[in-house]
């Protein structure tokens, strides 16, 4: 199949690639909009417990056979998402990528920033429409100091407590496991 989608572009002119590229990009935002709302719905029945699955993000591991880190994006486009349609409608109908989504949906989730993020949601959205990546990057992370101007979620601080570590000898063997920060 990927041959012949090969075959078939391979005989388009630069203009007409270009299109081809822009209307598969627009079906791929749209697909992660879907999966983001299918994923908000099963995470609000519950229904990952169905088929045994202790969390939403064990479901989507399971279910599209992603990382946990893939997961945990999805789990957290569609809180933002879910929380915040006109997110999904913009992503949906291609005015944000799926990167713009991930810097919404990593603001909506900040602990502390993130209970503030209802009020300027409409005016981080259209930051993700009308800016480069970088300058929107730079614009949530001043959103996330502003609104956690004390820094009392501190991420580096989070993440160094969060870090585990081992090391075990066994059989003469080094067995050496490290997560975290």
């Amino acid at each position: 199949m990927f041959e012949a989608v090969i075959e078939e572009l391979v005989e388009l002119s630069p203009h007409d690639l270009d299109a081809a590229l822009a209307d598969a990009e627009l079906i791929k935002r749209d697909a992660e909009a879907r999966i983001a709302a299918a994923t908000a719905i099963i995470s609000g029945r519950g229904s990952y417990r169905d088929h045994g699955h202790s969390s939403i993000k064990a479901h989507l591991k399971g279910t599209l056979n992603c990382s946990g880190a893939v997961a945990n994006k999805i789990r957290k486009r569609a809180d933002a998402m879910n929380s915040h349609t006109p997110i999904g409608d913009a992503l949906s109908v291609g005015r944000i990528g799926v990167e713009q989504a991930d810097l919404l949906a990593r603001a909506h989730s900040h602990k502390i920033a993130g209970q503030r993020f209802a009020e300027f949601a409409p005016q981080l959205l259209d930051h993700a429409e009308h800016l480069e990546y970088s300058d929107f990057e730079i614009v949530v992370a001043h959103f996330i100091e502003r609104a956690d101007p004390d820094g009392s979620f501190d991420d580096q601080q989070f993440h160094v407590h969060e870090r585990t570590a081992s090391v075990t000898v066994t059989n003469g063997a080094v067995d050496v496991h490290a997560a975290g920060g």
